[in-house]
């Protein structure tokens, strides 16, 4: 998704929908998927511009997370299938599922990413 930014430059984004959080200590924004904001995802705070949800009665904010910056971390570190297999009780149970390969696909997993978001992203086959 291209945004146009107050300077007529075309900045290239992905649109998240949710609930925004305060910015905490770290200086990223935590920004929650659903009302009892058990469901969410922190983005430094930097990286964000956030607008009304046209319609929504629930309070939720269209939020633009600059793509290149953010969208190209992974969402975890090498060691972390490792750790969640070692916390399965009983026997062994498949965990590769669980963790995604990066922001782009963790936003899809908790339900923050903007509906088209999702089509662009399996269309350039990332």
């Amino acid at each position: 998704m291209s945004e146009r930014n107050s300077d007529n430059d075309v900045e290239d984004v992905i649109a998240l929908v949710g609930f925004m959080g305060d910015v905490g200590p770290d200086g990223n924004r935590r920004i929650f998927a659903d009302e009892n904001r058990q469901c969410y995802m922190d983005i430094p705070d930097a990286l964000i511009r956030a607008e009304e949800l046209p319609g929504d009665e629930l309070g939720r904010k269209r939020v633009y997370v600059r793509r290149e910056q953010w969208a190209a971390e992974p969402a975890f570190n090498d060691d972390a299938l490792d750790a969640l297999d070692a916390t399965v009780n009983g026997a062994g149970v498949s965990t590769w599922a669980f963790l995604p390969d990066n922001r782009i696909v963790a936003a899809q997993m908790l339900g923050l990413l903007a509906e088209d978001e999702w089509r662009r992203y399996e269309e350039a086959g990332a």
